[in-house]
Parts: C-alpha cells; structure tokens; sequence
C-alpha cells in the first residue's frame, strides 16, 4: 500500500496537465472502508473545471483543490494499510486461538 501511495501521489503530480483537459466528473459519494474498528472515508473526486472555458482563479480553486485531494487521498491510504494491518493481527491472534484450542481438544480423552 505505501507503494501504491507513493505512486498515486506520482501520478497526480505527473498528470496535472493531463487532468486539467478532461471534463469534471460527476461527484461519487464518497464510501467508507471499515475495518478493525477504523473508518476509511474516501475523499471525493474534484471537478476539473473545462480548460477552454475557465478563468485564472478557476483553475487556480482547481490546483489548490487537486492538491487537498492529494493530501486527503494520502491520509485515505495510511488509513487502509493501518486497517489492513488491524485485520491481518487480529487474523493471526484469532487463528493461533483456534489452532490451540484444537490442539488441546484433539488431545483430551475418548
């Protein structure tokens, strides 16, 4: 997951250009990741505003908009990995319970 940050965080750096061509997008709402207890909330798209037609502080909101994203977007991923990573011990602890409680079970008389 920290890799896949990283290049998240590559890839809108990189594709600012490329962004500020295409036509917003309609808004999804944003769905939360539960796990071990954490709330994920996954931030909103932004709207890139159409590069023919907006004016200097529009696609400057925009900049200062995809660059909140980014942050939110980065914050959004440390959450999934932490969760992830809750679910993964909470996994091992519940499955080494288990396989003990067998072990003493399997050993008990008739």
């Amino acid at each position: 997951m920290k890799a896949l940050s990283a290049a998240v965080t590559l890839c809108l750096l990189a594709a600012g250009p490329a962004l500020a061509q295409s036509k917003p997008a309609a808004k999804p709402a944003a769905a939360p990741a539960k796990a071990a207890g954490l709330s994920c909330a996954k931030p909103e798209k932004v709207a890139i505003p159409d590069p023919k037609k907006a004016k200097t502080a529009e696609m400057e909101a925009a900049q200062k908009a995809l660059t909140d994203y980014t942050t939110k977007l980065n914050a959004y991923l440390k959450c999934l990995d932490k969760a992830e990573a809750d679910a993964q011990a909470e996994y091992k602890t519940l499955s080494d319970q288990w396989n003990k409680a067998v072990d003493i079970y399997s050993k008990r008389p008739g």
